[in-house]
């Protein structure tokens, strides 16, 4: 089943996610933020929770360069991780 690109919003402006096939062969990450064209791209192999992961970790990298807090890699894996901890809980926790 082929996925669907997304759009996100992220103050004013609008993410372009997009799923790439063989994004990992390509280019040896499963995913990757663009701050020049606006776009987040995953490899559309990636399972639900994979996909979900490295789509926070993206969102992480782009909110960075956004509000120019120029966090280095390491410090966006940390936030991310959490982040995606607290996500998980909460939305089992919507109904």
């Amino acid at each position: 089943m082929k996925r669907k690109n997304f759009k996100l919003p992220l103050s004013g402006h609008i993410i372009d996610v997009q799923w790439v096939e063989d994004l990992i062969d390509d280019h040896e990450a499963s995913g990757d933020w663009s701050h020049e064209n606006w776009a987040i791209r995953l490899d559309s192999g990636l399972t639900k929770p994979e996909a979900q992961a490295i789509l926070i970790h993206e969102c992480s990298h782009a909110v960075s360069d956004v509000y120019g807090l120029k966090l280095e890699e390491n410090q966006i894996r940390v936030l991310a991780e959490g982040l995606q901890q607290m996500l998980a809980k909460f939305l089992k926790e919507i109904k």
